[in-house]
């Protein structure tokens, strides 16, 4: 009788244990993601995009201590710390297990972003220009003048780096000697505050 007792306590504990550990497999976090800068200290603030490969996205705020993901599958993951304008970080692939917690450590150094953020929106548009064999054309202007142009004309690269407040319109030409002259038009919105513009001219 005594022995059938202890069986019976052993095999209860047995079940305990595996019912524990099932437990602990269903409800474990998929990943925890952690953002330090250069020196390895912790970025207190940061934007975090993560992508299921069907295509799920989850975004969240980077906190102190890591940024948990509890709810994700088994395949792996893309990971984008910050935003396209300044500095972004992106992690592919990033593997995960079941059952197991997966930490992931993300270099990401902000304080460029930080400083050189202006106070207003400003679309920050750089012109290049090129002839119709993609040769880059230097020595072109505009007319009338833009009044928010770094220079006057683009550089020997076709380069030329114009500022636009929030909102303004842009109206002008891209003039060049020997070149059939090209208008331009455009208002600073919100999808252009970083912007390449490529434009092409003619020889006439």
């Amino acid at each position: 009788m005594e022995k059938l007792l202890q069986v019976k306590i052993v095999l209860f504990v047995l079940v305990l244990t595996l019912s524990a550990t099932k437990t602990s497999a269903q409800d474990h976090c998929s990943l925890v993601v952690k953002i330090v800068d250069s020196n390895d200290r912790e970025v207190p603030e940061a934007r975090i995009t993560l992508v299921e490969r069907n295509g799920r996205t989850v975004r969240a705020e980077n906190r102190r201590g890591g940024v948990r993901f509890c709810d994700l599958g088994l395949l792996p993951v893309n990971i984008t710390i910050g935003n396209a304008a300044c500095n972004e970080v992106s992690v592919k692939n990033v593997p995960l297990e079941w059952a197991r917690t997966k930490t992931i450590k993300v270099v990401y150094d902000d304080e460029p972003c930080r400083r050189d953020s202006p106070a207003l929106p400003v679309c920050q548009i750089l012109f290049r220009f090129s002839d119709e064999q993609n040769n880059w054309i230097s020595g072109v202007t505009f007319r009338p003048p833009v009044a928010w142009a770094e220079t006057p004309r683009s550089d020997q690269f076709g380069r030329a780096m114009v500022r636009i407040a929030a909102g303004a319109e842009l109206r002008t030409s891209a003039e060049r000697e020997g070149y059939v002259p090209e208008d331009i038009r455009l208002t600073c919105t919100g999808d252009l505050l970083f912007h390449e513009q490529l434009v092409k001219l003619r020889k006439k």
